[in-house]
Parts: C-alpha cells; structure tokens; sequence
C-alpha cells in the first residue's frame, strides 16, 4: 500500500499509528518505521544485516559523527521533533559522553531502540525519557503525590511509574549516568563521572552486585532490560546503521 500511494501522490511522510493516535493506540510488538521502509520500493532489496559483534565495550572511543547521528532519525521520529531537535539531542549524547569515555554512537542508538526512534510516549514532550529510566510498567487511576516519579498520562487518565526530565541535557546525562553506574565500579569513577551520575535519579537504587560489574553492551542482556534477549545486538545493529549514514 505504501508502494501504491507514493506511486500515486510522490515521496511521503510516515508516521507510526501510535505517534498520531490521541487515544493511545499502539502497532504491532516490536514493529518500527525502519522495518516497514526496508521492504517498500525505497529500498531495491532487503538488508543483509551483519554479523554483530560481541563483547563491545560500553567505555570506548567515540565512532561516527554528531551529524550522522542527528540525520539518522530523520524520517522515523514522531512528528513532534523536528531536524533541529535531533541535532540539539545527538548534541546532548556527544558533547557529554566523551569527556567521561563512553562511546557516544551506542549510547545514542541505545536511546533509538529504547523509545522506538522518539516515538514511544515516554520519549515525547515533557516527560523526554531516553532509556526507560525508572519505567516499571506500573499504572494507577488513583491520583500520585506530585513530585514523586509518577506522571499522569492524560489520554488515559492513568498514572504511569517513570522518569520525566525538563531538558535533553538532563536527559542524556541520566542515561549516561546510568550507564556509568553499570560500567564502573564507584571506587574507580573519575571526577567527571561522578558529576555525571548525580544526574541519574536511580542511580542509588541500583543492586550493588550490578555497579561497575557491566563492562560490555552486551552484559546489560537481563539487567538494563528483563529478560533482555538480544538487546545489546539490536543496539548495535542501530549503531552500525548510523555508522554507516
């Protein structure tokens, strides 16, 4: 169908069901832009994806380029972020991800595969959550004491358990924090680090046997995410398409 109607009327903008759905619709488990434009005529013939590495560790040197990052979502993102705020958000992951040593690219694709390329409702204005931070899944239609991390989703009139930040700096720093609580244990944290991990909200509630205790993407299988099947791969699967931008 997609075919058809840009054979009709040209080049089209897509857009996931749940980006324009006031009532809270959802698409097909695990199904993203990426995946239909890969089987529509824009492409002469599906991917052969390659083999993904293992063992990549979280704290490395920075590959690929801020633009690179900000061009790959254009296109897949909900319509609410414009190319100045992919810009502004690739900004946010590369300016402070370097200086305390993690490679931007895959924390960067990390937030792509977590809030489904900035369409998830978490990722959307105001809330803005990048990694599922403090997303439990949790829900309530009794009214949450403000302040606390519950935040009431209007559409359904339901109050889900997560993180909301005022900025994508503040963003981005969380998820970088978070990442650094994983990867380095609280004795060997630089000053840098630390300063950044004050932005994490969970970062004291983190199991003590998982601090500093995750050196690689793929350790974070089952702990960042549960279960985590594959979800450091599909990280780097993103990463290595951005790459190659």
């Amino acid at each position: 169908w997609i075919d058809h109607w840009e054979e009709t009327h040209g080049p089209l903008t897509l857009v996931m069901h749940r980006t324009i759905d006031t009532q809270g619709k959802s698409d097909a488990r695990g199904i993203e832009l990426p995946d239909i434009t890969r089987y529509s005529a824009r492409s002469n013939t599906p991917p052969t994806p390659e083999p993904v590495p293992r063992g990549i560790p979280i704290l490395g040197s920075p590959r690929a380029t801020v633009d690179q990052a900000a061009q790959f979502l254009h296109g897949r993102t909900s319509p609410t972020y414009t190319e100045q705020d992919h810009l502004l958000i690739a900004h946010c992951y590369y300016d402070h991800a370097h200086p305390v040593g993690i490679d931007p690219l895959m924390a960067f694709a990390q937030m792509c595969h977590e809030t489904g390329y900035l369409t998830s409702w978490w990722s959307l204005r105001p809330r803005r959550n990048p990694a599922g931070i403090g997303v439990t899944g949790e829900t309530s239609r009794l009214r949450v004491v403000p302040g606390t991390d519950w935040v009431q989703d209007r559409s359904s009139k339901l109050w889900k358990r997560g993180y909301t930040f005022p900025n994508w700096q503040t963003a981005a720093k969380a998820h970088l924090g978070h990442l650094l609580c994983y990867a380095v244990k609280p004795d060997d944290q630089t000053e840098a680090q630390r300063q950044l991990i004050v932005f994490d909200p969970r970062s004291a509630v983190l199991p003590a046997a998982f601090r500093g205790a995750v050196t690689t993407w793929e350790g974070l299988n089952g702990k960042w995410a549960v279960p985590g099947t594959g979800y450091a791969e599909k990280i780097t699967i993103i990463a290595d398409s951005i790459a190659a931008t």
